[in-house]
């Protein structure tokens, strides 16, 4: 149903691109090429993130079945600081009104969007908005507000998928991130805090969309367990820990 995944893009070569993650994010154990993403399985294994990564015209993408790497804005703008060039950090997961994205150009952020619609009422924003968010905004769920985005900027995603190089990895999580500094997430931290939705209503029905194979979008209604489910493991991953 819907959108769960996060992807990175970046204007340089792949191998460099990986060379610059793993000095800020933890190792990627390669497992070989593949010629489509249906040929990795990308269910979370034990201990490790199974993620795509490859090049296509000389730029790096990266499919983040694991979110934690497309929602970092603080990551993306030191990425994009290390190999100096544009990258951008997007990732949508649909059922709980999840959508962040992050474009920053050799170390200077210049658009971050950042929202939960089932645990905050507001989103954060920074930079210009992109030409393409007016007809095709950020929260959509199938992905064309995003598609667009990357591609305003220059990138392809869909020739990647399609015809470029690509190799399966087990991304092993976050490695501490040394001297890696924090202003992006402590800022969403504070815009969290006050914009949160205090009280969750599981009762309340929860639509989400999905597109069929034939290009037709069909609607689901969540249960409530699903939707208590669903929000609590969105919760754990985007929502800012309390102090104390």
């Amino acid at each position: 149903m819907g959108t769960h995944f996060g992807i990175v893009a970046a204007y340089a070569p792949w191998r460099q691109t990986l060379g610059a993650l793993r000095e800020l994010t933890g190792d990627f154990l390669e497992r070989g090429m593949v010629r489509c993403l249906g040929d990795w399985d990308l269910r979370t294994a034990r201990q490790a993130f199974p993620v795509v990564g490859g090049e296509f015209e000389s730029k790096s993408y990266l499919l983040d079945s694991s979110m934690l790497l497309a929602t970092d804005f603080d990551l993306i703008v030191e990425l994009s600081r290390r190999i100096g060039c544009v990258v951008a950090g997007c990732c949508a997961e649909t059922m709980s009104g999840s959508f962040y994205w992050t474009s920053a150009d050799c170390g200077v952020l210049s658009r971050l969007y950042g929202v939960c619609r089932s645990a905050i009422r507001e989103p954060l924003q920074a930079g210009k908005a992109l030409a393409t968010e007016a007809q095709f905004p950020f929260e959509d769920s199938d992905g064309t507000g995003f598609m667009r985005a990357l591609a305003q900027l220059g990138f392809c995603y869909s020739g990647w998928t399609s015809r470029g190089s690509k190799t399966a990895c087990r991304y092993q999580g976050r490695a501490g991130n040394a001297g890696l500094g924090r202003p992006l997430k402590e800022a969403f931290e504070n815009h969290w805090k006050e914009f949160e939705i205090l009280e969750f209503n599981p009762s309340k029905p929860m639509v989400v969309s999905r597109r069929l194979k034939n290009g037709s979008i069909v609607y689901d209604i969540l249960s409530k367990s699903s939707k208590a489910s669903v929000v609590a493991s969105m919760r754990s991953l985007f929502h800012p820990r309390r102090a104390g």
